[in-house]
């Protein structure tokens, strides 16, 4: 079920619109979380992005729909709503850490990680 971004209603995974209030649904082929295990060039990395972009926008219709609900927390698990807060959270893929170590060379998988890691680092 795909929950509408515009007034909430739950409707089947392949509704292109909302009976409820007409707002045409994005259809996505993925997740950010799932994409960004796709990501190996520039197109799948431009598909990441757009659903990372999307995401973001979801979750700010729903902060701005339900504020009490998601005072301590960002909607669809965001940590960070501001760009300081993002840019800087996304810094924080370059940080050492025991199981993560960045490429020495960039690449596409590279620029989405560090993307990915403003939406869930706090």
């Amino acid at each position: 079920m795909r929950t509408c971004s515009k007034c909430r209603r739950e409707n089947p995974d392949d509704c292109t619109w909302c009976p409820e209030c007409g707002t045409t649904q994005r259809v996505r082929k993925g997740s950010p979380a799932e994409l960004i295990e796709r990501v190996v060039d520039r197109d799948s990395f431009i598909e990441f992005a757009r659903a990372l972009a999307e995401e973001r926008e979801e979750a700010e219709q729903m902060e701005r729909d339900e504020p009490a609900r998601y005072q301590l927390d960002g909607a669809q698990d965001w940590k960070n709503g501001c760009i300081s807060s993002f840019l800087y959270a996304s810094l924080a893929y370059f940080d050492a850490k025991p199981y993560h170590m960045p490429e020495s060379t960039p690449s596409w998988r590279m620029i989405a990680e560090l993307l990915y890691c403003g939406k869930i680092y706090e």
